[in-house]
C-alpha cells in the first residue's frame, strides 16, 4: 500500500528530494525513507546524494516506474469514468467538493 501511494505521489517529470516524498505522503523522513528503499528495490526509482546536502536524496522514475505510473494512472482514470458515467458535470462537482470535505475531515 506505501509505495502504490508513493507511486501515485511522484511526478514522473520532476526530482522531488525524499524528505519532499515524506511530506506528500504524510510520513516521517525515517519512514518515507523505507518506502524509497523498497521502491529502489524493485527498481521503480533511482536515488542521488544532494550535491548540497549529503543527507538528503534526490529521487526519480526508471522507464519501470515511469510505466508503472502510467498504467496506474490510466488504471484510475478508467475507474473514475466508469464511476462517473451518466453523471451531469454540475453533479459531479458538487459531488467531487462534498468527498474533499470528507477526506479533510478524516
Amino acid at each position: 500500500e506505501a509505495e502504490f501511494g508513493g507511486i501515485l505521489c511522484i511526478n514522473y517529470l520532476v526530482n522531488i528530494t525524499w524528505q519532499v516524498f515524506s511530506r506528500r505522503m504524510g510520513l516521517s523522513v525515517f519512514r518515507g525513507s523505507r518506502v524509497v528503499d523498497r521502491l529502489v528495490t524493485k527498481k521503480y526509482i533511482e536515488r542521488v546524494d544532494c550535491y548540497e546536502d549529503k543527507m538528503c536524496k534526490n529521487i526519480w522514475f526508471t522507464e519501470k516506474g515511469k510505466k508503472i505510473h502510467q498504467i496506474i494512472a490510466e488504471e484510475i482514470q478508467h475507474i473514475e469514468d466508469v464511476l462517473t458515467s451518466g453523471y451531469p458535470d454540475a453533479k459531479l462537482m458538487l459531488l467531487k467538493g462534498d468527498l474533499k470535505r470528507i477526506c479533510r475531515k478524516l
